[in-house]
């Protein structure tokens, strides 16, 4: 299971390399809009969070270890395209500086810093 997961995260990223490439070579990450990925308002104004809805994915799926951070990852990456094609701003780069980002703030790797 866990070397099938390792080859698919391997092709993505060779899918996803060349588009990536052939974007702006920068991105500047703004801490408000990692904040505002990681929490959205949900229907109804309640606060849906993106730990929230791992944590609720980590329970009915009953995954533990490497296959709880892939489901983590899954939902940072779903996250942050939901909010950048909202905001008019999705591109590739975006998309994989801003999941980093969020899968990292997420789940206590950093923390991000309002200046």
């Amino acid at each position: 299971m866990k070397a099938k997961a390792l080859v698919l995260a391997a092709a993505v990223m060779l899918v996803m390399a060349p588009a990536a490439m052939a974007e702006e070579t920068t991105l500047e990450v703004d801490p408000a809009v990692v904040m505002s990925i990681l929490m959205f308002a949900g229907l109804g104004g309640g606060a849906i969070t993106v730990a929230s809805v791992t944590q609720l994915l980590k329970k009915t799926l009953k995954v533990e270890g490497g296959l709880a951070v892939l489901v983590s990852a899954g939902v940072s990456v779903a996250a942050t395209a939901i909010v950048l094609i909202i905001a008019s701003t999705f591109t590739i780069l975006a998309l994989i500086g801003y999941s980093v980002a969020v899968f990292g703030a997420a789940n206590g790797y950093y923390k991000i810093k309002n200046k």
